[in-house]
């Protein structure tokens, strides 16, 4: 009764009303994703929980509506939630943080990432760098005999050091073991500390390591580590950002601890599937390593060094970075979040009402018919040549429509660093590939990993368990492309 009362007849349908406001909380919590999945026929439904309403997007052109309303439908509220639950900010830093006047700081910060992370000297400086690390690092492994380790363990720790000593340089926080176990407590916690209404009870393991990776910041910036000449130019200008801003140190050391969640959380998990595709399919592999072995090639008659050239290899090897969007296609489960701040009418028959949250569950537009076709076409098939273009630059996928495809976000949430994130993930892939060969340990079959603990609020799917791998070391004439010195970008 209460929900009939309420219940603008305008605004998307209600589902879920065998038990209102109660029931939606209980199978959220048990389906996880399945849930979204469940009412994946609706183009846009409702979802009432106590207190607030959630509208669910499912419908690609109601996306694009959606995304062209960034003001009725802001993004800033959660941009303040955020800096109060996730960050842990100061009163003083969270009205900062949550300013969204012309030239406040969520405008300003907007603006600097991605004029700054899209192309230009600060990213060829960070993917130049995080290039000579990887390679550096894989060069020393497993030469003389086999070896096998974790998966998943060994791709995040490589991920993990070469990502932030690109970014943070000589006085990288994350080279203190402490600083890199207590990332993992709070990243895995994030959710938690993000919707929790009394995180000190349902999220005292996050905020314990919270305090372990701000403390790491602070002392960071205590020593200026952000001016030390191997620290990026996108860390100097971003700290000059948060300074001018008002910002206390206190709060950029939080504020930095929360963005290294943006910078690495989903980075790992997506390498980490990248690479189990890869290696688990010999035709694949083989595609992926001629690519490769042709882009060098063609690199050195252009050069005369047998070398990579890490800022065109998503063009140069199309399987490679076909089988990417893949992987993320199949593996993102994120889901874009904006706030209602005043009633909004899209398509002339939809009433979104002020103070409900707008949901895009990527999940539900990466496995639609719809958009990626049907038949030899399984949307639930890994397709490694999906993305090719093939004659006249048309997708082999006819069907594909980029509102579909929300690996990054889309409109005023659209990721600034996807292009860094690309870059990266193609990288490490393309030297594992040409450098190692991998094999699940005691030569098993290649076994897909369950990812039934995620949650509603992670971004790329995790794995619920590691497995081992053994690693043997190529020939050098394999390796041999894979050199690369920061003279060769």
């Amino acid at each position: 009764m209460v929900l009939d009362y309420t219940q603008d007849s305008q605004e998307p349908p209600p589902v879920d009303l065998s038990l209102p406001f109660i029931g939606p909380i209980i199978r959220m919590f048990w389906m996880g994703f399945d849930y979204y999945r469940e009412h994946r026929q609706f183009p846009i439904y409702t979802i009432r929980l106590p207190g607030i309403r959630l509208y669910v997007v499912n419908s690609t052109s109601l996306i694009s509506t959606v995304q062209h309303h960034p003001r009725t439908l802001s993004f800033a509220p959660i941009l303040a939630r955020v800096a109060a639950t996730l960050i842990g900010a100061s009163d003083a830093g969270c009205k900062i943080l949550g300013d969204d006047a012309e030239n406040g700081f969520i405008r300003r910060f907007h603006d600097f990432n991605h004029s700054t992370l899209s192309t230009g000297p600060g990213l060829e400086a960070i993917r130049t760098r995080f290039w000579n690390l990887i390679t550096s690092s894989q060069s020393g492994q497993f030469l003389e005999t086999p070896g096998s380790t974790g998966m998943y363990q060994w791709i995040s720790h490589e991920v993990m050091m070469a990502t932030s000593e690109s970014m943070y340089g000589a006085q990288n926080p994350f080279r203190d073991p402490a600083t890199r176990a207590a990332w993992q407590f709070y990243q895995s916690g994030a959710t938690r500390l993000t919707t929790g209404c009394i995180p000190s009870i349902i999220a005292q393991q996050a905020l314990r390591a919270r305090g372990t990776v701000v403390r790491s910041f602070e002392q960071y910036y205590a020593d200026r580590g952000y001016e030390h000449p191997a620290a990026s130019p996108y860390i100097r200008a971003q700290y000059h950002i948060f300074s001018t801003s008002g910002l206390s140190d206190a709060d950029i050391a939080k504020t930095q601890a929360a963005f290294s969640i943006a910078i690495l959380g989903n980075t790992i998990p997506a390498t980490f599937w990248l690479i189990y595709h890869i290696f688990s399919d010999r035709a694949v592999l083989h595609d992926c390593r001629q690519e490769l072995a042709q882009a060098a090639a063609l690199r050195h008659q252009q050069t005369g060094r047998p070398a990579l050239d890490l800022a065109s290899l998503e063009h140069a090897c199309p399987i490679l970075a076909s089988t990417l969007k893949e992987t993320l296609r199949l593996h993102a489960m994120g889901t874009s979040v904006t706030q209602v701040v005043e009633d909004q009418v899209i398509e002339g028959r939809y009433r979104l009402k002020k103070g409900a949250m707008v949901l895009i569950p990527a999940i539900i537009q990466h496995r639609d018919p719809a958009v990626w076709g049907t038949g030899d076409r399984d949307v639930h098939a890994f397709d490694p040549r999906r993305f090719v273009r093939e004659g006249r630059g048309h997708d082999r996928n006819r069907g594909h429509n980029p509102a579909g495809f929300r690996v990054f976000g889309g409109g005023w949430t659209l990721c600034p660093g996807r292009h860094l994130a690309t870059s990266m993930i193609l990288g490490f892939a393309a030297r594992t590939i040409l450098h190692f060969d991998l094999q699940p340990r005691r030569g098993g079959p290649w076994v897909m990993p369950t990812v039934k603990n995620s949650h509603l609020g992670v971004a790329i799917a995790q794995p619920d368990e590691d497995f081992d791998v053994e690693f043997r070391c190529r020939k050098a004439e394999g390796m041999a492309s894979a050199e690369q010195t920061k003279d060769d970008l």
